[in-house]
């Protein structure tokens, strides 16, 4: 019995973790794209406040899918395996997202 409430337990956070990931990925990448739009007529000033608030939001999903990925990862059971492919997957689009934004520096007037 008691297993068994740990492991839904743990299917439950693992769940609540990844609606919060996606959100903050997702508002991230809408906010890098506007970005990349008005590049050329941003200024540097501009950017600086944008860059601070994405890197605001990508650095907590990325520490997010580590505590998954540790919280996961200690008490790994075969069901368990789906989520920590999840996980590990969700490390690319924050990637992305960083790889972009430092590749949009170049395009903002300075």
């Amino acid at each position: 019995m008691v297993l068994q409430d740990i492991g839904t337990d743990l299917a439950s956070i693992i769940q609540n973790m990844l609606t919060v990931v996606a959100f903050l990925i997702g508002t991230c990448s809408f906010i890098l794209g506007l970005t990349i739009q008005n590049a050329s007529k941003m200024t540097y000033e501009t950017f600086r406040y944008l860059k601070m608030l994405i890197l605001a939001m990508v650095i907590p999903s990325v520490v997010t899918i580590t505590y998954g990925v540790v919280l996961v990862g200690s008490g790994l059971e075969l069901a368990d395996i789906t989520y920590l492919l999840l996980l590990f997957v969700l490390y690319v689009p924050a990637g992305v997202i960083i790889l972009l934004l430092s590749k949009t520096y170049s395009m903002v007037s300075k």
